[in-house]
């Protein structure tokens, strides 16, 4: 290949990487939207039960809807404990998984993405410094590879964070 077509090959693969890494972000996005959707729909679900049981409950006479409004107090109060309770263990067993898993591996879960960030970058900037050093570095499928998983990895690290608000001074 000619130096043009190894430079091509080179911006073609980091362009891929970064891509992915928005593909990446956009799907989070996508699954985070989804989530507060679902929020939202439960969260209107939640008042139209509640304007339900106040449009029912002004219908009645005083003494009637005073015990019937007890009675409901009470078993929307159970039924909230219950929900409650039920979307807490769901929470534990989609959440929060390293519950189940020792300290050892939950670490090793916890420092993969940076240590797979580093290790790539490690590479990378390997190769770039033996091609700044004059070495000629063969492009091939390896060295394409190693482009494009470290714009990956690093668009995709940076990307997904949220933007940090500042404090004015």
């Amino acid at each position: 290949m000619s130096i043009l077509g190894d430079i091509f090959s080179l911006g073609v693969s980091a362009f891929t990487g970064g891509a992915t890494g928005l593909i990446g972000m956009g799907v989070k996005a996508l699954f985070s939207w989804l989530g507060e959707r679902e929020k939202r729909n439960q969260r209107a679900a939640e008042m139209a039960h509640e304007i339900a049981l106040i449009t029912a409950r002004q219908g009645m006479e005083q003494a009637q809807a005073d015990a019937d409004y007890r009675k409901e107090v009470e078993i929307t109060a159970r039924e909230k404990q219950a929900g409650a309770e039920r979307t807490r263990q769901a929470s534990y067993m989609f959440a929060n998984f390293k519950g189940s898993i020792s300290k050892t591996v939950a670490g090793m879960l916890s420092l993969f993405r940076p240590a797979m960030t580093a290790a790539l970058l490690l590479a990378f900037f390997y190769m770039v410094f033996k091609v700044m050093n004059g070495t000629t570095f063969p492009i091939n499928d390896v060295t394409l590879g190693l482009v494009y998983l470290t714009s990956t990895a690093v668009t995709w690290w940076f990307g997904d964070r949220p933007p940090q608000s500042r404090a004015r001074d």
